[in-house]
């Protein structure tokens, strides 16, 4: 079974958020395999912090490094590396 995540579920896994605690928690308990994102999904994720850099709620030298992280834990196919 594949387990997609939208752009509303992967945010808090790389910005802290009230909820980032919770996100992490529920995808330890599910296997990576399952897990998968879309493309679509990466260019929403880069929206976001492009987003967060122009109100601005962050730098963008921190935009670059967590979109870096993102690349880093989605494999080309949109699998996702659960954060351990």
């Amino acid at each position: 079974m594949r387990i997609y995540l939208d752009t509303s579920f992967i945010v808090p896994m790389f910005i802290k958020e009230a909820s980032s605690a919770a996100v992490v928690t529920k995808l330890q308990a599910v296997s990576a395999e399952e897990l998968t994102i879309s493309l679509w999904t990466k260019a929403e994720f880069a929206s976001v912090l492009a987003r967060r850099v122009r109100m601005p709620e962050m730098m963008a030298s921190l935009a670059w490094e967590t979109m870096s992280q993102v690349e880093r834990r989605v494999s080309p196919s949109g699998q996702v590396l659960v954060p351990t």
